[in-house]
């Protein structure tokens, strides 16, 4: 498992760098991964006001993404406070898994298990990392509450969600394996600043999926803050979207804010759930 911080200072890591930079990362990463993993930190801000709104209006973007390669990056990044000359700045925590090290609960309960780390604010001198094995361990054994109550969909959508979370779930799972459209779920600064409403109602989703395929479930809660290249099964929406745009009139998606899902007839039902084996087998050739 590979650690990385990334935020503006006056002198990185890395010699010769300063400004937004890695100040903090696991030795031994090589400078194609680190190019990749710095992409992955830059941050959207909607507010550079020195003002309320600072904290208000710019989201916590809690992601999964996979690389081409195959590693897994598990993250957050938020704006943090103005950096030492004045400016907007922003905080990069990542966690990355190569391959099959990747934790089989899935990313959503990573990143709720260890929000402490990944909410932190950065204290001391840039430094390399010894690789935290034990932290590594004790990731992969998470656990998954199955069979439980959805508490983050019936928070939001009122008792008896639970049917439309395992038809989100559904969705999900032929998209995993079939690849599909992403899941958008519109929500604002407004109802869900953290981030962590919107994580909590994709991590209740991604526990419905069959265990083979919750580590493949990749989403961004505020994507705007993510490379336009990178992609993302279920993903958060503000303000205008041509992506969501286009897809709102043809897919099911989920109104955060008003508590509903639109089209939700075009949602799968039990008939129409991907079997088991199918899904095995796409994990299989997907998850090397």
């Amino acid at each position: 498992m590979i650690e990385l911080v990334n935020t503006s200072v006056p002198n990185g890591l890395i010699a010769g760098t300063h400004g937004f930079s890695t100040v903090a990362m696991t030795k031994g990463v090589d400078s194609r991964l680190h190019a990749r993993l710095e992409a992955l930190c830059a941050y959207s801000h909607r507010s550079s006001a020195h003002d309320a709104t600072y904290a208000s209006e710019n989201p916590a973007n809690w992601f999964h993404v996979i690389l081409p390669q195959g590693e897994h990056v598990v993250g957050r990044v938020a704006a943090s406070d103005f950096d030492y000359t004045g400016r907007t700045n922003r905080l990069a925590r990542l966690r990355v898994f190569a391959g099959r090290e990747m934790p089989v609960a899935g990313a959503a309960e990573i990143l709720s298990a260890e929000r402490g780390w990944f909410s932190a604010a950065w204290e001391g001198e840039v430094r390399h990392l010894a690789e935290d094995k034990a932290k590594a361990a004790q990731l992969r054994a998470l656990d998954v509450a199955v069979g439980g109550r959805l508490t983050a969909w019936e928070g939001v959508f009122g008792p008896g969600s639970s049917r439309l979370a395992q038809q989100v779930a559904w969705q999900l799972q032929k998209n995993i394996i079939a690849g599909g459209k992403a899941i958008f779920f519109r929500t604002s600064a407004s109802w869900d600043v953290t981030g962590e409403k919107l994580l909590a109602l994709f991590r209740d989703v991604i526990r419905l999926l069959p265990p083979e395929l919750r580590p493949l479930a990749t989403f961004s809660t505020y994507p705007a803050a993510l490379p336009s290249a990178v992609t993302c099964q279920l993903r958060g929406v503000y303000d205008r979207d041509r992506a969501f745009d286009a897809a709102s009139v043809s897919q099911a998606w989920v109104d955060c804010e008003n508590g509903r899902v639109i089209h939700a007839v075009m949602l799968p039902k039990a008939g129409d759930a991907p079997a088991g084996a199918a899904a095995a087998a796409a994990a299989t050739g997907r998850h090397s």
